[in-house]
């Protein structure tokens, strides 16, 4: 019986470094959006600043990569980029918002179920959301790294 091999993508790494970073600027939106009330404001700042740090972190190990030689490939595994994109998914839906100075906590889900109307929601899930987004963070922190420890030259 033959094992399913995943595919992959091959892309020169200035290309995925392009791509990086308009998913992070992305990414960071869609949390902030996700969020509501004084939470989406630090999710903002937090996000921007982990982004922020993992793309200086890829630029320096892109530049190392490309200045030794010109054609530099990463070969982008589509397993862990589905694993990361159900993460993040998940991530979104749990992620908790506030009522503004009123008391209270609502996750994304929750507002959507209940039509907008956050005014009397107290969440249990706020634990959940902060497993889900470390979950989200180790899995990109994987993938970065598989993506570049694959590199091969053109």
């Amino acid at each position: 019986m033959k094992r399913f091999m995943w595919p992959y993508w091959r892309m020169h790494v200035w290309t995925f470094f392009n791509v990086l970073g308009l998913y992070f600027i992305v990414s960071v939106m869609l949390f902030a959006e996700t969020s509501g009330g004084w939470s989406a404001m630090l999710e903002l700042f937090g996000g921007f600043a982990i982004g922020g740090i993992l793309y200086v972190i890829s630029y320096s190990t892109a530049s190392s990569l490309a200045s030794s030689s010109r054609g530099t490939l990463l070969r982008i595994d589509l397993r862990i980029l589905c694993l990361l994109l159900i993460s993040q998914g998940a991530a979104m839906l749990f992620n908790v918002g506030d009522n503004g100075d009123g008391p209270g906590n609502y996750t994304f889900l929750e507002k959507m179920l209940h039509g907008g109307d956050v005014s009397n929601l107290h969440s249990q899930f706020a634990g959940l959301m902060w497993m889900l987004l470390l979950l989200y963070l180790a899995l990109l922190v994987v993938f970065l790294v598989a993506s570049f420890s694959q590199a091969e030259e053109q």
